[in-house]
């Protein structure tokens, strides 16, 4: 299993702290402006998915474009919505003594009935199915899929029941693997998708507490503002563990952050402006009864670039440095607890057909003074079919290219 750990070390004064941070933030300038002298040569990436067109992998704001409450649709429409995930991820992180690699395969399968009640109330129910190819069973799941989404204003969302997973959410606060260990999430969820506010609210209770068994819930967000080239971004992640009533007597809290700014190079065009270049500062705070409060902070810049590919692909471009100091997340990838990490590699997204995307992927990393790699390929079928009309719907256009983005 790929673990969480945290690295012991005394804690240094309130002025040393400070100047580490400033030698930090120096120290990953240089090295992405040395890398970015590189990137023609260099294949760069993030080790998410980027699809953007599912309700539960990959990272998008808003409603994917199945579920879209659109002015076309009239109320007392009757749909059925389908996603197919097939996945692949290999996280060959070999060589360090502190965190070991995984492989997940296998298929998530959200598939469900949508009534537009209301010309801005849509109400969904079906089943969330998945599998884990292989002797493992930790997703073998077969979840109901109970739904109602309100538009209280254009293009801004509030969904209660079975959340949107595609959460745009930074890997060391949240790591994506998560989708592969779990089913869906369940609470309440606040998305808007306007042309300069992006966001991505949510409470997701996990675990309900009983007299043997700590209760366990995430609340969480993620906004941007777009001000032209200039991207602001806000985050944060709460995870809490414990209950007044369970037997375990264990209460714990994690609570992580980032603020970033990122800025597009080049003249405008799709998916994003050709080179973007941003940074980011993340802090945590972990807290569990018995034990010392610890804190941590970090910085990470990157540069994204996207190559120019005919219209249904796209090609990313990506690199990332990160420097920290005890950071340390729950839930977050396990890479960022290290004071050190770099990756490098490429994400490419082939829109195959209108209801087919084909997604794969490549990062090299260093942490840990070790060499490791990740690979992933993704196969995403998406559609929704009218059931109110004699037939079904003609295949619909699930993607829209203005939407499709590159890093939070």
């Amino acid at each position: 299993m790929r673990q969480s750990f945290r690295q012991k070390t005394s804690k240094p004064s309130t002025l040393i702290r400070r100047v580490g941070w400033l030698r930090r933030l120096a120290r990953v300038t240089v090295v992405v402006w040395f890398v970015s002298g590189l990137v023609p040569l260099t294949l760069v990436a993030d080790e998410f998915s980027i699809l953007q067109n599912s309700s539960v992998i990959g990272r998008n704001f808003g409603l994917p474009y199945t579920m879209a409450i659109a002015p076309e649709r009239n109320a007392g429409e009757l749909s059925l919505i389908t996603e197919g995930i097939f996945f692949a991820k290999n996280l060959e992180l070999t060589g360090s003594p502190n965190i070991d690699g995984e492989t997940f395969i296998g298929m998530l399968v959200p598939a469900r009935l949508a009534y537009l009640a209301a010309d801005n109330v849509q109400i969904e129910a079906g089943a969330y199915l998945g599998r884990n190819y292989g002797d493992d069973d930790s997703l073998d799941i077969q979840e109901p899929i109970l739904r109602v989404v309100w538009e209280p204003a254009p293009q801004q969302f509030v969904i209660a029941g079975t959340l949107v997973q595609s959460h745009w959410i930074h890997d060391a606060l949240r790591d994506d693997v998560f989708l592969y260990r779990n089913g869906s999430e369940t609470g309440l969820q606040y998305r808007a998708d306007t042309p300069w506010m992006k966001a991505d609210y949510w409470m997701d209770w996990r675990v309900r507490e009983t007299s043997t068994r700590s209760e366990q819930f995430d609340g969480a967000g993620a906004n941007q503002l777009r001000l032209g080239r200039l991207w602001l971004d806000g985050q944060f992640f709460w995870s809490h563990t414990g209950g007044q009533k369970n037997s375990m007597s264990m209460v714990s809290n994690s609570s992580s952050g980032m603020l970033g700014a990122s800025l597009g190079l080049g003249p405008e065009a799709w998916p994003d402006y050709p080179v973007r270049l941003g940074a980011s500062f993340l802090a945590s705070q972990f807290e569990a009864r018995g034990s010392p409060t610890t804190s941590g902070n970090g910085v990470e810049v990157w540069l994204g670039v996207y190559l120019p590919v005919p219209e249904n692909q796209i090609v990313q471009l990506f690199a990332k440095h990160f420097e920290g100091d005890q950071f340390f997340a729950v839930q977050g990838d396990p890479l960022y607890a290290f004071d050190r990490y770099s990756q490098a590699g490429i994400d490419w997204v082939i829109f195959a057909s209108p209801n087919l995307d084909v997604e794969t992927g490549f990062v090299g990393q260093y942490a840990d003074d070790t060499f490791m790699n990740t690979f992933r390929i993704n196969l995403l079928w998406h559609n929704r079919y009218v059931l109110t009309n004699t037939r079904c719907s003609d295949p619909m256009m699930v993607y829209n290219s203005e939407d499709y983005v590159g890093e939070e």
